[in-house]
């Protein structure tokens, strides 16, 4: 059984869950911080790495914060329009 919580991302395998280009998460750890997850290093090790529940978190947290989800609200909001 796999432990996902302990699964360790590098950058490539970030970038595959997140759409994005190595590169691009790179600068956007330099330049934009806040538009992908926090990232750590191992001891010995200047390579940036993700534990794949922080990314999982970051990811939700990005859908909630842009209503993606699609919540009872936009029903709500929904079916009264339509009355």
């Amino acid at each position: 059984m796999e432990n996902r919580s302990l699964e360790v991302l590098d950058v490539r395998e970030l970038g595959l869950i997140i759409k994005k280009t190595a590169g691009t998460i790179l600068t956007d750890l330099c330049r934009n911080p806040e538009r992908i997850p926090k990232p750590f290093k191992l001891p010995g090790s200047r390579r940036p790495i993700w534990l794949r529940s922080a990314v999982d978190q970051f990811l939700l947290e990005q859908a909630r914060k842009h209503d993606a989800l699609g919540g009872k609200q936009s029903t709500q909001s929904t079916a009264s329009k339509k009355v």
